[in-house]
């Protein structure tokens, strides 16, 4: 168990992203494997919380959860807040509702957490509660999107036509690039019986999204309604070629998922060479992924690939310039290529995108030593600042 733990911290040094991955695609209840997410001994509720903050931002709110609910009291808002969004990313809406109600009984005026429980009150098909709390929201925020989302969804299942009409127009306005606003307008339509109304809405949604499926799905069924029996069935056939396309898209991912699985299972048991063959199976199925490039070219840059690494790396940051652990992981391989000078552009950069992850100063305080720069203690101070506040261990180089 002890070299399992180690191993997994070690690829949150080499990759984090990849490592929030590995804990995501488990149950979010129980315990982490491998002591992931536990607390560290001696850590303060200020550096659980950032730690929490950095795992949810990377996507493993079971990460986050396993960290905060240990320790929690219900006295710390901030940290009742973290773990709420944690609770209710994972499914557990009675641990994110008694979270999320410590929160207002310090902060009663705190809109973020009434919002999250008239959220966990529509999923669990109480919708009164769900729009008692959406309406204290928006007498407060009256230009809140996701409130104005929320509402409009609970009084269109209320059956609220005129009040969903409203809404939806007003959503409309704040998210201009968004289909369902319009589409819970022509919904609206339908149901007043004005087919004719909603194929407008429709066409106005689908302009704004074209993979938004339900908007060709009502589009063709208000066209039948209308007795336009050819757009009906044009539309009909065009839903459908979109439902065969995202059904195929959901199977790619699935299988580059399933790949990921093992790649990242690879990398714990010590076999990287193995994970990086897994790696490329799942770029196969989901060539574009940034998370799945970035991942990849960690595992490369640690088998001492320099070359295939900076290829997925490169694919990496074309397709997500603000990734943070791309930039430093493309910085790695320079400092591995003896061009220290280089790696400052992305190493400045993912420092600057994620200014709270140690493995970035510690990377700028290699280069700026391999220049003979004076920035490099500055970094080395702040790398070690860093590491304390999140409880890791001293700052490991990744590279080869």
């Amino acid at each position: 168990m002890a070299r399992r733990s180690t191993r997994l911290a070690m690829l949150s040094l080499i990759f984090p992203a990849a490592c929030s991955a590995f804990s995501a695609l488990v149950s979010c209840g129980g315990s982490p494997p491998g002591g992931v997410g536990r607390t560290h001994p001696g850590v303060s509720a200020e550096s659980s919380r950032a730690r929490a903050a950095l795992l949810l931002r990377q996507g493993d709110p079971r990460g986050a959860l396993n960290l905060l609910e240990p320790a929690a009291s219900g006295s710390d808002p901030d940290t009742s807040l973290l773990l709420g969004e944690a609770a209710l990313r994972c499914g557990r809406y009675a641990l994110a509702r008694k979270a999320f109600r410590s929160v207002l009984r310090v902060r009663p005026e705190d809109l973020l957490a009434t919002m999250h429980l008239a959220r966990i009150a529509f999923l669990e098909a109480r919708y009164a509660d769900a729009l008692k709390q959406a309406d204290w929201v928006l007498a407060r925020s009256p230009d809140r999107a996701d409130a104005r989302a929320l509402r409009t969804r609970i009084r269109l299942r209320l059956g609220d036509l005129n009040g969903a009409a409203v809404d939806a127009r007003r959503w409309a306005e704040l998210a201009p690039g968004e289909a369902e606003p319009l589409w819970s307008l022509g919904i609206v339509q339908l149901r007043r019986g004005d087919p004719a109304g909603a194929i407008v809405l429709f066409r106005r949604a689908v302009a704004r999204d074209p993979a938004h499926l339900p908007s060709r799905l009502d589009l063709a069924r208000a066209y039948a309604k209308t007795g336009q029996v050819r757009l009906a069935e044009e539309s009909l056939r065009e839903a459908r070629r979109l439902e065969r396309e995202q059904r195929e898209s959901a199977r790619r991912r699935a299988d580059a998922t399933y790949h990921r699985a093992r790649a990242l299972k690879a990398v714990e048991e010590g076999d990287l060479r193995g994970a990086l063959r897994d790696y490329r199976d799942a770029l196969a199925s989901d060539p574009d992924n940034s998370d799945l490039l970035g991942e990849a070219g960690g595992v490369a840059l640690k088998v001492g690939d320099l070359e295939e690494a900076r290829g997925y790396l490169d694919r990496a940051v074309a397709r997500d310039p603000a990734s943070a652990p791309a930039r430093r992981l493309r910085g790695e391989i320079s400092i591995a290529r003896s061009d220290p000078e280089g790696a400052l552009a992305d190493l400045l950069e993912a420092a600057r995108l994620d200014p709270a992850d140690p493995l970035a100063h510690r990377a700028l305080e290699r280069a700026y030593r391999a220049l003979n720069r004076p920035e490099a203690e500055r970094e080395a101070v702040l790398a070690r600042e860093l590491e304390q506040k999140e409880a890791l261990p001293p700052g490991q180089e990744v590279s080869p």
